[in-house]
C-alpha cells in the first residue's frame, strides 16, 4: 500500500513530542511485525481512526510503501462510532488502566522501556533505592522478600 493513499486526520486529539516520536521509529524500525499485530485504522476514505502518530514515523522514516496487513478499514462504523473510536484507541487515562509500576521495576531496566517507545515516570528500584528510616521494631510474621521491622515488601 502506498502511504500516500492514507490520509492523517486533522482533528486527531492526540499530541507527539520530537522525544517520543524518535522513540516510536526506533521501535517500527525493530519491531516491523508489530505493525500487522496494530495497525493503522482508516475510515472508508482512507482517513486515519486510529495510528496517526505511526503513520508519521512511517512517513519520516521515509517509506513510501508499507504491508497492506499494516492497515485496517473500519468502513462499516457509523460516525459517532468513528468520533469513539478516535478517543478509545487512543486510550485516555482512566479508560485503559495504569501502569503497575512495581511490577515494571521488577522486570524491566529503565532504559528497556525507553527503548521501547514507552513514557513511563522514573522507576525505582525497591531493592536498591527504598530507604526507610523509621524501621525500629520487627511487625509480626516475616514473609521472603520483606522488611522484618517495617514490612515493606519487594519483588526480586
Amino acid at each position: 500500500m502506498k502511504t500516500n493513499a492514507i490520509t492523517p486526520n486533522p482533528d486527531n486529539p492526540r499530541k507527539i513530542s520530537e522525544e517520543a516520536l524518535e522513540r516510536l521509529k526506533r521501535s517500527i524500525e525493530r519491531d516491523p511485525e508489530f505493525m500487522r499485530l496494530r495497525p493503522i485504522v482508516v475510515d472508508a476514505d482512507g482517513m486515519i481512526l486510529g495510528g496517526n502518530q505511526r503513520y508519521r514515523a512511517i512517513c519520516e522514516l521515509g517509506m513510501d510503501e508499507i504491508p497492506d496487513d499494516w492497515v485496517v478499514r473500519a468502513a462499516d462504523l457509523t460516525e459517532e462510532q468513528r468520533r469513539r473510536f478516535v478517543l478509545v484507541d487512543n486510550a485516555p487515562e482512566g479508560l485503559s488502566g495504569e501502569w503497575d509500576l512495581e511490577l515494571l521495576a521488577a522486570d524491566w531496566a529503565d532504559v528497556e522501556l525507553e527503548e521501547l517507545g514507552l513514557e513511563v515516570p522514573e522507576l525505582e528500584n525497591p531493592v536498591e533505592d527504598k530507604i526507610i528510616e523509621d524501621c525500629s521494631e520487627p511487625k509480626g510474621t516475616v514473609l521472603p522478600n520483606e522488611c522484618p521491622k517495617c514490612g515493606y515488601r519487594w519483588k526480586t
